[in-house]
This record gives structure tokens, sequence and C-alpha cells, in this order.
């Protein structure tokens, strides 16, 4: 596929792809307009996602437009179709919190990732607040953003994001039997290793495997061998027999705390982000200013 300047104003070169996933690659492109960097999102056409509802990447444009008006996702400039593929410009960003788990050494600080801690569960209580699941919560998809006056994590690639609930009415949808993608195994939820219908107490308890990850450099359940059917079963036994304490062993008492919240949790009940964010937040305020934290 040639070069290609799409809306008249971004310029992509679609020879070498800076990332990739499931069903889509991203380039890096050029806002002829400003000259300043773009990510290009681009998805084949298949059979199966001849309906837009069956197309993550157009179910990725939707949420993104229903999250316009909220801070911590991406600007998205464009949506299209090019030459049998759909697309989508978005700004670019990055390193991600796994590029940054790698430049330090496998493991992060707990300023650090108190900190993370804290913008994260904002950003995954404003997506539910907006009534949708991410359903892929990992470092990966999750990019630092230094373009403001201070530095911002911002959540990304919402394909698999699901509605929770009626949008207008609020109510919870109930738990009925549905495909339910996996999504990223290392930091997937017991329910979703399962098939089983998920709500936000998923997202969170993804989100608790990623900051035991950000500390630690690893969880238990990684390293396996065997098939990958074999793999996927061995890390649910894993998940399903390491307790919270196993878990966060060593680690500040605000991770177990964390954990046994979201073990409490029902299908449709609301998580205490702020509870948990006000836990995060004293732990990232004594770690500033040097105090124990054990």
């Amino acid at each position: 596929m040639p070069a290609t300047v799409l809306n008249n104003r971004f310029y992509v070169d679609w020879q070498n792809a800076i990332g990739q996933g499931g069903s889509s690659e991203i380039f890096q492109g050029i806002d002829l307009f400003s000259n300043t960097g773009v990510a290009i999102k681009r998805e084949k056409m298949k059979e199966e996602y001849v309906q837009p509802c069956n197309s993550p990447l157009t179910r990725e444009f939707q949420v993104y437009q229903s999250l316009r008006e909220q801070t911590g996702f991406p600007r998205i400039y464009c949506f299209g179709e090019v030459a049998g593929y759909r697309v989508m410009v978005m700004e670019l960003l990055g390193p991600s919190l796994e590029d940054l788990v790698v430049y330090h050494g496998r493991s992060l600080g707990l300023q650090i990732v108190s900190w993370v801690a804290c913008t994260l569960l904002e950003r995954i209580e404003e997506l539910h607040e907006q009534s949708w699941i991410h359903g892929d919560i990992k470092p990966q998809n999750f990019l630092l953003d230094a373009t403001g006056d201070q530095v911002d994590i911002v959540m990304i690639d919402l394909g698999l994001a699901r509605r929770y609930r009626d949008p207008q009415t609020k109510e919870h949808y109930p738990a009925r039997a549905t495909y339910t993608p996996l999504g990223t195994p290392r930091f997937a939820s017991i329910a979703r290793h399962r098939g089983d219908p998920c709500s936000r107490r998923d997202d969170m308890e993804s989100l608790g495997y990623l900051l035991v990850y950000l500390c630690r450099g690893c969880l238990p359940w990684q390293g396996l061998d065997g098939s990958i059917d074999a793999k996927l079963e061995q890390i649910l036994v894993s998940k399903v027999r390491t307790s919270p304490q196993e878990l966060c062993h060593d680690l500040s008492p605000e991770f177990l705390q964390y954990f046994k919240h979201i073990s409490c949790l029902e299908f449709t009940d609301k998580p205490d982000y702020l509870g948990l964010w006000k836990a995060f937040d004293d732990l990232h305020q004594r770690c500033r200013r040097g105090e124990p934290h054990l």
C-alpha cells in the first residue's frame, strides 16, 4: 500500500508499523498542518467486520467519541475508510507504562506506583461513569502525556470496551451469558478467564494486577510452560489459588486493602474509587515526605 495523505492533512507511510494489536496495526504519521507526529491505527475490513458493530476499531472510535469531553483520553482527528481498511488518526503519545517499567529495570518505586494508581483510578472511574468497561487493562494501554504543564497518563486501546449499563437510564445490565473477550491473560480478571459476564469490578481486578506488576516487575503466573490452552488454564488456577495476602506480600498495606475491597464487590456494585484514591494518595504523600510506608 503506497504512502497516503489522509483527509488532505495526515501523511503516512504504510511500510513500517510501530505497533500491533489483535486486529489492527499502528503507524506513525505527520500532521502536515502543524508538522507534528500523529498515530494512525489501521484495521483490515474483514468479512466479519462488515457490520460496524463487529469492528473493534469502529467500536473504539465510538467509545472515544463518547469520551471526547473528558480528560485522559487521546484526541481523535479523523476516522474513515481507505483501500480496504478502516483507519483512525489520533494524537501521538507515549511512552507506555510498560516502557517505563523496562526503563527502570523491571520495577517502579512506590512513589511512582502510588501516583500511577491515583491517576488510573481517575481514568477508570471516568470511563465507568460514561457507562463503559475497558476489558483490557494492562500497562501497554496507558501512555504518558507530557504535552501539558505536568505529566499525565492517557488511556488507550478501547476496542474491547463494552457497555455495562444503559447510558441513558444508568440501569445496570443483568449478568447474561454472552461472549466475553479474554483480553491480555496476564492481567485479565478471573471472570474473564472463565468467560463469565463482566462489569466494573473486572476492570478493577485487572488494575490491581497491573499495580502489583509495576511494583514487582512480574506476577506469580508469568513464565509458565506448555501450549497456549495449557498456559491459560495454569494462569487461571494460579490466580484462583493466590490469595490477596500472598499477592501483596511485602507490599504497602494499601495494596491488600485494594484487593480486599474489590473481592467484596458484587456484579452490579460500584467500586469505592474515592476511598481507594485517598488511600494511594496518602501513600504517595508519605513517600514524598520520606516517611515509612509499611
